[in-house]
């Protein structure tokens, strides 16, 4: 029998998944594990598929059970740049969050431009604040 408890995000961005299986079980993501209460950790976003067998001398039966494993919610997401910058110079933006896994940036720099990632440099075209 599998049973899949609560899926809970750790602050190393690994999802964990407890099993509760009987005998040798595959994780779907190609490793094993065995015992009654084994516990095994995704590293990765995805849905995938836990097999369990349970066996003894009289026959082995075996049973599947789909473990769905999702990002960790983006959380505290903060802008800064370190303006002011000359005309002509490129002024340098970082994005940071406090939690969050496979994240991605996008900018928009004020100024009908945009840009993407993490740590974007823009040159403005004029003076001003943006």
């Amino acid at each position: 029998m599998v049973l899949m408890t609560h899926l809970r995000p750790f602050g190393d961005h690994n999802h964990t998944a407890n099993l509760i299986r009987r005998a040798n079980s595959s994780n779907g993501d190609q490793t094993t594990g065995s015992g009654a209460t084994p516990s095994h950790t995704y590293t990765g976003a995805g849905t995938y598929t836990a097999v369990v067998t349970a066996s003894n001398s009289a026959n082995a039966l075996t049973a599947t059970t789909s473990v769905t494993v999702t990002d960790v919610p983006v959380a505290g997401v903060s802008a800064t740049n370190d303006s002011p910058t000359t005309l002509g110079q490129a002024t340098n933006l970082t994005a940071t969050v406090t939690a969050g896994t496979n994240v991605t940036y996008t900018w928009d720099f004020g100024d009908d431009t945009t840009g993407s990632g993490a740590t974007p440099a823009h040159t403005y075209s004029g003076v001003g604040s943006y």
